[in-house]
Parts: structure tokens; sequence; C-alpha cells
């Protein structure tokens, strides 16, 4: 084995650790390849910018677009030096990430046929997207390709019972990390996740997306009661028809150190987060999503119980049946990792407002939503009296906030710092606009939201005129009726970065 076989061998087997990277990038550059060194530098340094996968807008990360067109330049330039013999086996889709192949998407007769050429030819690959699966699971389950892949993902194929069944018997799934079917439109049943949770060769699974599968509390329990699972971090079962009974399942699995929960569109009540919030094994969960099941103002408490989830970061309740009582316990309680924060379709009024305003606890949310929560004048200019000096996301639109309420809501502190400020559908009209387009509270936004407020040209006018809006990247004006001097004047101000509609 050569020095640069040895690189490579080490990174498949320690994919996380960047270091390996930047020593292989080195000896790269050492050995007469400074352009492949300088792509696994950029990318490396790009991974860490975008942390949770997602590439940042480009007025949040100017440095990232930079180094995503030198990337593009060296790629263009010199891919097919650095990674011919995986063109020569896989002509499709293919994306790097730090430096080396990651992410391949193929249909499962060509993985089958073409599988272990493709990781001999890229053995950095680890994601893997399964188009067109058809009657080929038997078969794909035996193909020994399989042991390569940490990320697996079957997206808009049909995958029924029968093909988890036949899943869970392969005996090359020991490397699987992440395994996800979640847009199928076809259901695996109770049966199916029953097969999966006696998966004998799933040894190190870390995330299992079951969403939209029907799998209902018999299939959630065999998840649960499973040690075979034990080393799941990670799951999702949102909308599988699951009641209390799947949070009575999660008590009895203390054997599970979950960091990332999403039950969202099931049907779970305030008995089921009883059970929840005296599952102490769930204290860890940095991630959790409740959205779409009506917990109402009992289930909020228990779910705020001091320090249960005191390690929280996002968190999601939305069209959870919460009156204002219940989000004001919400927004009362102690959340001190707290950066996302989901309450649409809820109810916000005085006693939320009043609990934001008094709870310190809350200084680190980045992105809070209240979409759809009848949030009027009154409660708006409560709200925009809170100081939360790390918002950066506010989503409030589709609430009757008027030009009084928008007045309120821009009139104090709370959307100082914001980047992306959306108040669409908010019956503003042309008295409203004018206000956004005197408020200097709008000096850091770069993404606003103004879409079907029923503003017209004049509106539209006191918008391009404004003096506050200068640092605006992309301004939403779509469902307006602005016409021709209106949509005129925005685009003599603002150019590409208005939409309007077509």
């Amino acid at each position: 084995m050569n020095e640069e076989s040895a690189f490579i061998g080490a990174i498949v087997e320690s994919p996380d650790d960047d270091t390996l990277r930047l020593v292989f990038a080195d000896w790269l550059e050492e050995n007469g390849q400074p352009e492949r060194a300088e792509f696994i530098r950029i990318e490396c340094e790009q991974a860490s910018i975008r942390d949770d996968g997602i590439a940042p807008n480009e007025w949040d990360s100017p440095r990232f677009w930079e180094l995503q067109k030198r990337a593009e330049e060296l790629y263009k330039r010199h891919a097919g030096k650095w990674f011919g013999e995986l063109f020569k086996a896989h002509r499709g889709e293919m994306n790097t990430r730090r430096g080396f192949p990651y992410h391949v998407a193929l249909t499962a007769r060509k993985f089958i046929d073409c599988g272990e050429a493709l990781f001999r030819a890229a053995p950095t690959i680890e994601d893997v997207f399964i188009g067109r699966l058809g009657r080929n699971m038997p078969e794909f389950a035996r193909c020994p390709a399989l042991g390569h892949v940490r990320q697996l993902t079957f997206f808009e194929t049909p995958f029924w019972t029968a093909e988890a069944e036949e899943f869970a018997q392969s005996p090359y799934l020991g490397n699987l990390r992440e395994f996800k079917i979640p847009y199928t439109d076809t259901q695996i049943g109770p049966r199916g996740a029953a097969a999966l949770a006696n998966a004998k060769s799933l040894r190190q699974l870390q995330h299992l997306n079951l969403y939209n599968h029907a799998i209902f509390d018999e299939g959630a329990e065999k998840l649960l009661t499973s040690k075979r699972l034990a080393t799941l971090t990670s799951l999702d079962l949102g909308n599988n028809g699951l009641t209390d009974e799947t949070a009575l399942a999660l008590y009895e699995a203390d054997h599970l150190k979950l960091t990332s929960l999403d039950l969202m569109y099931n049907h779970l009540s305030r008995r089921g987060m009883m059970a929840f919030a005296d599952s102490k094994h769930l204290a860890g969960l940095e991630y959790l999503s409740l959205q779409g099941n009506p917990i109402e103002y009992i289930g909020a408490r228990y779910l705020a119980q001091e320090p249960f989830l005191s390690r929280l970061q996002n968190l999601r309740l939305g069209d959870c049946e919460l009156d204002d009582e219940g989000v004001a316990v919400i927004l009362g309680a102690a959340w001190p990792k707290l950066t996302e924060l989901y309450l649409a379709l809820n109810v916000v009024g005085k006693q939320s407002a009043q609990a934001l305003a008094g709870n310190r606890s809350l200084g680190h949310v980045e992105t809070l939503s209240v979409v759809r929560c009848e949030i009027g004048p009154t409660v708006a200019k409560l709200l925009g009296r809170v100081s939360l000096p790390s918002l950066r996301d506010l989503d409030a639109a589709q609430n009757p906030l008027g030009p009084k309420g928008v007045r309120g809501l821009l009139a104090g502190p709370l959307v100082r710092f914001c980047r992306h400020l959306d108040i669409g559908q908010s019956e503003l009209g042309d008295e409203g606009a004018e206000v956004v387009a005197r408020s200097s509270a709008l000096a850091n936004v770069k993404w606003l939201d103004l879409g079907n407020n029923r503003i017209t040209a004049r509106g539209a006018i006191a918008l391009a005129e404004s003096r506050h809006l200068e640092g605006v990247q992309l301004l939403d004006l779509s469902d307006n009726k602005i016409g021709k001097k209106g949509r005129d004047a925005l685009n003599r101000r603002f150019g590409d970065r208005v939409r309007l509609d077509d």
C-alpha cells in the first residue's frame, strides 16, 4: 500500500476527523498536488461553516460563497483527474464533502451491478440515495456493497412491508449509521417496523427515519423496546398514527439515549406528556418535535418541568392546541440552551407575551415562529417590547396585525437584530407598508417577506423610497396587486432583489 492509499484508508476509518484530511492536504501539496490540497482545505472550511449541512444565505456568510466559487473552479478544472475512476463507475449524481466524494444517487439496479466498483473508486462515499427500487430488494439486500454504506435513503420509490422484511434480513448492514425512508408514499406497517427492530446486522444504527409509515403503536413499541437498536440517537416517527401508548413505551425504553426525537402529527395527548416527562433517560434531547399533537395546556405543563429537557436546542410545538395560557407555560419555562422555538398555529396572547418578556433563559433563541397565532395589535405591541438579543429569524406571518400591529411589533427591540422577518398575510395594506418603510428597526433585515398583504402601488412606492431597507437582499411582495407604477419603482430600487408575481 502506497502512502496516498494509506491516507485514504485512515480517512475512511475515521470519516469525521478533519485533522486527517488536512494532514493529507499538506502531504498532497508537498508532493506536487497543490490544487487537490486546496480543494480539501476549502471544503473542510465550508463544512465548519455549515455544520448542519445547509448552505448559509450569502448575506450570512460571504466567506462560504467565496470559498464555493473557488471550489467550483477547482472541481471543473481537475475533477476528471481526481475522480476519473469514479466517473467511469457512476455517471449520475455525485457530491463531494470535505474534499472527497461523499454522496451518490442511483437506482437499486445500478447499485447492485456497480456498487463494488463504486466503492473501490471512491471508498470515502458515505451517503447513498436509492431511487426506482422496483422488485430488486431481495437482490439489493444480498449485495455486499451495502457493507460500505453509512447513510442510506430510499427516496420517492415504493417501499412496503415485504421490502422492509427483506432489507432487515441483509447481513451487510453493520456499517449503517443512518437509515431513512421518509418520502416513499408507501408504508411498511407494524410488521415492517418489527422486522427492522429485529434486524441482526443493524449493530451501529444511530439515525432512523420512518416518517409516514403507518407503524402505529404496535410497530413503535417493537422499535423502542429493541435492544438491537440501543445505539439510536435520532428517531423520526412522525405521522404514524401513534397514541399515548407510544409515550408509555418511551418511558420504558431507558436503554435509549436519544438526542433527537420527532413525533410530529400523531395523537399524543396530556396523558402521554405525563409519561414523557417522567422519562428521565430523555433528558439529553437536543431536538424535539411534537408538532400536530393535541397536548394542550396540561401537556405543556409536563414538558416545562424543570430541569427536564434542559439541554433542548430546538423545540417544535406548532399546532398543539395550546391556548394563551399553554403557550405562556412554555415561554415562561427555563430553556437555557434553546436556539429554535416553533409555536405556530397555537394562541399567543397577553400572558404569552408577558411570559416571554420575563424569561431571561431565552436569550439564546435565534429562530422564533409564531405563524397564525391570532396575534393582534395589542399583543404585537407587547411582543415588540421583548428583548431577544440573539433573535435572527422571526416568522410572524398570517396574524391579524394590521397597520397598528406592525407598528407595535417594530417599535421595540424585538426585531432589532433580525436577518429574516416574515410578516406576510398580516392585513397590512398600504398603511402597514408605509409603517414598514419608515421603521429604522429593519436596519439589519436581509430577507423581508410582505407577501399577500393587499399592498398596492402606494405601499410599493413607499417601500421603494425607504431609507431603512438598504441592506435588504430579498424583498418578497408576491400576491400583492402592485400595479405597473409600483413594480417599476421596486425594480429601479431593488432590481432582482425583489420578488413579485410574474
